[in-house]
């Protein structure tokens, strides 16, 4: 099995690789236990379950999230259009998961239906509630289109049915799975970017200035010694490099002693 597909639990008793799919549904139900939302506490979910590590797998698979992305379209208009044009209820009903899904998927794990690729979608002027509003509503949808292909109850149509009334809820499973259990970090904003950018170049500068002092006093004694023109040249230089790391040196060549200037002789 590839390296990528699997996982290795680490402090338990399993010691070989196993497949991610039981990696996402564990840790699916810890965030469950963390949000204070355990399964089949209002009514039986652990479907919802099964469901959800099969989608949060799907994400890992670039085919079967690009397949996923083709049916996701931006506007509630377009995608109505094309459910009344289309006779068939097995594609409007999987028109209408996948966009209830990936509403899901990126409100929850990412927290950015905005702006994601492959699929050219944009909600920039949509609140928050607003998605969550919109996804409860794509999953019943799904479940009614799935109940005219089928005629009949089934495992699909009940998950997709329980989505659409927990919606908010599992959104907020996932999201505290994606900062607890798959670490995925808010995005920066340029803002930030530059300040985090800022205090890590402030510390690598502050890394070197001691050993630039160092330089600095080096080619000082140096010039001290040889009174050379190839020594001031040095000192000149060591003196730039100080001042690029630490903006409170101050150097002015002009000012050492004359007996130090090229062609001395020293004591």
């Amino acid at each position: 099995m590839d390296v990528s597909t699997a996982y290795t639990p680490v402090g338990g008793k399993v010691s070989r690789p196993v497949p991610t799919g039981f990696y996402m549904l564990d840790r699916l139900l810890s965030s469950r236990i963390d949000c204070a939302y355990p399964s089949n506490r209002e009514r039986y979910d652990e479907d919802v379950n099964i469901y959800l590590a099969g989608l949060l797998t799907a994400l890992i698979y670039s085919e079967r999230h690009e397949q996923m992305a083709r049916l996701v379209v931006p506007y509630d208009g377009e995608l109505l259009e094309l459910a009344r044009r289309e006779r068939d209820p097995r594609m409007n009903f999987q028109r209408y998961r996948a966009n209830a899904d990936f509403l899901l998927a990126y409100l929850g794990v990412f927290d950015n239906p905005t702006d994601v690729r492959p699929a050219p979608v944009s909600y920039r002027h949509m609140s928050r509630e607003a998605y969550i509003g919109r996804g409860a509503a794509y999953y019943r949808l799904a479940w009614s289109y799935c109940m005219q292909a089928f005629r009949r109850r089934s495992a699909v149509s009940d998950v997709m049915e329980k989505l659409s009334r927990g919606f908010e809820r599992y959104v907020r499973i996932l999201s505290a799975m994606r900062g607890e259990y798959l670490n995925i970090l808010p995005r920066l904003s340029d803002g930030e970017f530059y300040h985090l950018q800022r205090s890590i170049l402030d510390e690598d500068r502050r890394r070197l200035i001691p050993a630039a002092r160092d330089a600095f006093l080096d080619a000082l004694s140096r010039l001290r010694r040889e009174r050379s023109a190839e020594a001031r040249i040095g000192l000149e230089e060591r003196a730039r490099e100080l001042g690029s790391l630490d903006p409170s040196f101050r150097f002015d060549p002009d000012k050492l002693p004359r007996e130090w200037a090229a062609g001395a002789v020293a004591p």
